[in-house]
């Protein structure tokens, strides 16, 4: 996640998104440091919905819409991001058969950073599902 002072961070970060304009480019760094500091807890919640069968790679893109999502959506005058977040990406992970297409734009450092991090948990041994495989419909 951000590290320690998490929370300290993840605030300082929404404020400054928020003091910036629309049109400036580092608002665009700001947001991809939010996502990237957030792609652990996206990797967690689809491999909770892994062991049911579904496919990985279609959950990591969905919890990671979710994620992207939130960030956009979040007010931090409304609470906690993390309370708004989570099912945000839960939401989008349960409804991800039925979608066809991610709308939302990612910027290209926030879709490296996902590639490598999927990539490295895929490799992990800890990233095996436990228990039997499920049976083919």
């Amino acid at each position: 996640m951000l590290g320690r002072g998490g929370d300290r961070a993840r605030k300082a970060l929404f404020d400054r998104l928020a003091a910036l304009p629309e049109s400036d480019p580092r608002r665009t760094a700001v947001r991809d440091r939010l996502v990237i500091g957030h792609l652990e807890l996206a990797m967690h919640i689809a491999k909770c919905y892994s062991a049911k069968g579904a496919d990985e790679t279609e959950l990591l893109r969905a919890a990671f819409t979710g994620l992207v999502r939130a960030v956009d959506g979040f007010d931090p005058a409304q609470g906690d991001f993390l309370a708004y977040a989570i099912p945000s990406m839960m939401d989008e992970v349960r409804r991800r058969p039925e979608a066809e297409t991610d709308p939302v734009p990612v910027s290209a450092p926030s879709r490296r950073h996902w590639r490598t991090s999927t990539g490295a948990c895929a490799r992990h041994p800890k990233s095996e599902p436990s228990g039997p495989p499920a049976p083919d419909p």
